[in-house]
């Protein structure tokens, strides 16, 4: 893409989608077609013609914030990059992503709730849960009666506790949010209090307080 296309890109996504720009302002830019002439006139174009300040003073605003946004997104591959040649110097390729998130240059957005489909996370969640929040509690009962693939689940296990012995981290604090931590360590009471049956019963309990602490979104009339 050319520097002049990626310039009106830019100022298209201005005049669109970028949420703080004042829309209004954008509207002469925005008329830029002459269907009786088929004629496509660049926003750019437009810009330098009538110069409105307002738009002028949201475009700056939005490149500064790109700017910033730009490098914090080069921070993080350079860290991705980094995390996986550290991860294979280590022996360890499966600590890429938490080294990652460890030395990651900014604080990651993370979801709200924990990502059952992803292993990696299950596993901590299950291990504050069930355990504790005890590597070895965990690797003890498989040895005292997990079956076959739980067996073979040891090994991973024995990597993420070398992990955050390594680097004084607790998996937890690196992939859940701290509400989220605060809701596994009530589910470990419940727990340690009734199995899995009481856990099911606080957990609907903890679900439905935090929907409704939530903010109700305002429906649209007409």
């Amino acid at each position: 893409m050319e520097l002049s296309e990626r310039l009106e890109f830019l100022i298209e996504i201005a005049s669109v989608i970028w949420p703080e720009s004042h829309q209004d302002a954008f509207e002469p830019l925005r008329m830029n077609y002459f269907a009786d002439r088929n004629l496509v006139i660049p926003h750019q174009w437009l810009l330098v013609s009538k110069r409105p300040p307002r738009v002028r003073q949201d475009l700056r605003h939005m490149a500064s914030e790109l700017q910033e946004g730009c490098a914090a997104m080069l921070g993080l591959l350079d860290t991705l990059d980094a995390a996986e040649a550290e991860a294979q110097r280590a022996g360890h390729p499966e600590w890429a992503r938490f080294i990652a998130l460890h030395k990651a240059p900014l604080a990651l957005q993370k979801p709200e709730t924990t990502n059952t489909s992803d292993v990696e996370e299950l596993i901590v969640m299950l291990r504050d849960i069930m355990y504790q929040g005890s590597w070895q509690e965990n690797i003890a009962w498989i040895e005292r009666q997990g079956g076959p693939e739980q067996q073979e689940e040891i090994a991973t296990l024995q990597s993420y506790a070398l992990f955050e012995q390594t680097y004084g981290v607790n998996l937890r604090d690196l992939l859940f949010t701290a509400e989220e931590n605060a809701m596994n360590e009530e589910l470990g009471r419940a727990y340690a209090r009734g199995g899995v049956d009481e856990v099911g019963r606080v957990e609907r309990r903890l679900n439905r307080a935090r929907r409704a602490a939530r903010p109700k979104r305002k429906r649209r009339r007409g």
